[in-house]
């Protein structure tokens, strides 16, 4: 019952309000957990009282994965779901709603009553369903959120952010894995990868989605938790300074990052650290992104070109378990930066001025087309380059 507040989140309605104005007044936004694919099995009665709004298997019976599986291209059915997001967004305020596996019935329809393919059921039916709960939602709140669990283009009209699971395989692949126990994603064929070569899959993956798309990156979730019900963080996985390098990683690629509670343990302050950077750089939240404009001399720093309204910042992470000292390449022109101007290069994350050749933290522009770091292993530097006015 998405009506029912008791039922679906605990406490009245009250209360729930009441947590709604504090998290506003401190500043942050409330995203409902929202589950479409289907009812519960153990205690809800919605099946019983609209079968019609189901998914039907060959036999003919009620389909069921872990719930009742919802036919979401029932127009009664949207309908019911896209008031229910109505009415939190009219009465408490909520900010957007995480869409929990919206094609997780990822089998065909067999009901043999309905007018439309039976993997209209699963495809089509999920796409006019979010697309139309996105648009009635803005008409009533224009900056409601739809983070929505699923890490392909199909979804992508509905979304104003997606789910990062297609990037899950890179960690293990760009990281050595620390224990014996390990239920995740790995390379297809089981082999390490180069920082550089991470780097050109992300500009690949990003030509396959339409201009403007958002993921929300994380390296913990609910789900990486309970993969082969190990109970395991990342950190457990690949290591303490390992995985700080990866959320690092997951905090400067563009679009947000997503942390699932737990997983800053023993790295609060790093992660408090990360989320201040990228708060307090407008191109590290605004900007635009590339990530192979600057290359390393090292293949395993791998570097993120940030930009915003003329100004730049270099995020430099070195994947290596060793300190490694790594030149990087700056296309001057694609930067727009003056080769006789005065520039300054400091390193926020840090809190420390690149030094030049001659021990001067002013540098000509025609000296920045090489920067020469020195990095300490799984170590991370976000480098501002301003012109001295």
């Amino acid at each position: 019952d998405y009506f029912n507040v008791s039922w679906q989140f605990g406490g009245d309605e009250e209360s729930f309000k009441r947590l709604v104005r504090e998290a506003h007044r401190l500043g942050m936004r409330v995203i409902l957990d929202w589950i479409i694919h289907g009812s519960n099995v153990k205690v809800s009665r919605l099946h019983e009282e609209h079968p019609e709004w189901y998914m039907r298997t060959e036999d003919g019976k009620m389909a069921c994965t872990y719930t009742w599986s919802f036919n979401l291209a029932c127009k009664d059915l949207q309908d019911y779901i896209i008031n229910g997001m109505k009415f939190y967004v009219r009465e408490f305020d909520v900010d957007g709603f995480r869409i929990d596996a919206p094609q997780w019935n990822s089998f065909p329809n067999w009901d043999q009553k309905i007018p439309y393919r039976a993997s209209y059921s699963t495809f089509g039916g999920v796409q006019t369903l979010l697309e139309r709960a996105r648009a009635e939602l803005k008409k009533i709140k224009p900056d409601v959120a739809l983070y929505i669990e699923n890490p392909g283009p199909s979804l992508v009209r509905s979304a104003d952010f997606l789910y990062n699971y297609d990037e899950q395989w890179l960690f293990s692949a760009l990281v050595p894995v620390k224990t014996e126990r390990f239920a995740g994603m790995g390379s297809a064929d089981g082999k390490s990868i180069t920082a550089r070569e991470a780097a050109e899959w992300l500009e690949q993956r990003d030509l396959a989605f339409p201009k403007g798309f958002l993921k929300a990156h994380h390296l913990d979730s609910h789900d990486t938790f309970e993969w082969g019900a190990l109970g395991q963080f990342r950190r457990e996985t690949f290591g303490l300074q390992p995985s700080r390098a990866l959320f690092a990683f997951c905090a400067f690629l563009g679009g947000p990052v997503m942390n699932y509670v737990g997983g800053e343990v023993g790295s609060e302050e790093f992660y408090r650290r990360v989320l201040e950077v990228r708060g307090s750089v407008p191109e590290l939240t605004l900007g635009s992104w590339n990530y192979t404009a600057i290359k390393a001399s090292d293949e395993m720093i791998f570097t993120i070109l940030r930009s915003y309204r003329g100004n730049h910042s270099i995020v430099a992470i070195n994947f290596n378990s060793r300190p490694t000292e790594a030149d990087l390449f700056i296309p001057l022109k694609d930067l727009c930066i003056d080769p006789n101007a005065t520039y300054e290069v400091y390193d926020i994350f840090n809190e420390r001025y690149l030094e030049s050749l001659n021990g001067k933290t002013a540098f000509k522009g025609s000296e920045l087309s090489i920067l020469s770091l020195e990095m300490k292993p799984y170590s991370v530097r976000v480098l501002q380059i301003r012109e001295q006015m």
